[in-house]
């Protein structure tokens, strides 16, 4: 499976600095979830994307 075309200007993975990035982005950017992501369905819905939402849908606390 092709990486998600939004992978490389996915803001979210800016916020990490550890191995659980790793994870996330193997499993919704570079695997099977990829049309699960909660990132990528908002943006492709036309709406804005909080920076701190994640492919799960839950969100960062700031």
């Amino acid at each position: 499976m092709a990486d998600c075309k939004y992978l490389a200007k996915c803001a979210v993975w800016q916020r990490f600095n550890s191995d659980i990035k790793n994870i996330w982005i193997k499993n919704y950017c570079q695997g099977d979830k990829q049309d699960r992501c909660a990132r990528k369905q908002l943006g492709e819905s036309g709406q804005k994307v909080p920076v701190n939402l994640l492919p799960n849908g839950t969100t960062l606390e700031e």
